[in-house]
């Protein structure tokens, strides 16, 4: 090849690359579907931890699921950019529950519920039940009754050591330790945390709407 050729190969693989690079793609998803998402127990037992073990971003949600802004937000503002970040492997989410308006182990209160969570992690099954929970809310609140019979719109997880879970109140420990960390870390919910630092309440409320999140996520990057 002359140095002509040599020259004009060179000009044009410049150019690709430069054409490769021009437009950032999209991340694509590293999980299919939110039920193949890592789940775990945090090291200090009182969070829930989903998405890659290696993101480079961990976000932590402060939550109680039987307020409506709680659903909302998981539902139709920031939770399902939320879960297309884990799918993509650009975050991990730390999730930390209360019982904002009380704290006795009513039929209906927030304390079953956060229980319950705790339950389908032992099944491996927690992201899949969070996003069913959030999404199905009845008058009344989550009684351990509406807390199993959701449990059928997760394959698998509806089991015998399940259910005795959620009706014996089996992980009230792990309530108690979500309750302390929410009381140390979050003033209300929903609360947004990114990588240590909590996003003021304006700044997390222009947040909601679809993408928004996923914009300010890469923004950081």
């Amino acid at each position: 090849m002359g140095k002509t050729a040599l020259v004009l190969a060179a000009v044009m693989g410049a150019g690709l690359l430069a054409g490769c690079g021009g437009a950032p793609s999209e991340p694509k998803a590293q999980y299919n579907g939110v039920k193949s998402l890592p789940e775990s127990l945090s090291a200090d037992g009182s969070m829930i931890v989903v998405g890659d073990p290696q993101a480079p971003m961990t976000l932590r949600v402060y939550e109680d699921l039987t307020v409506a802004v709680c659903r909302d937000f998981e539902t139709t503002d920031i939770g399902p950019d939320l879960r297309s970040l884990m799918l993509t492997g650009e975050v991990k989410t730390e999730y930390v529950f209360s019982s904002v308006f009380d704290d006795d182990w009513e039929e209906g209160g927030a304390l079953w519920v956060i229980n319950a969570l705790r339950a389908a992690l032992e099944q491996d099954r927690f992201a899949e039940y969070h996003k069913v929970i959030a999404e199905n809310y009845t008058t009344g609140g989550y009684t351990k009754t509406s807390l199993v019979r959701l449990a059928s719109r997760v394959p698998g997880l509806r089991t015998e050591a399940f259910e005795d879970a959620v009706v014996n109140g089996e992980f009230s420990s792990f309530v108690a330790d979500a309750e302390k960390t929410f009381d140390e870390g979050a003033a209300g919910a929903p609360t947004l945390v990114i990588d240590g630092k909590e996003l003021p309440t304006l700044r997390q409320t222009r947040l909601y709407g679809e993408g928004r999140l996923i914009d300010y996520i890469h923004n950081l990057q």
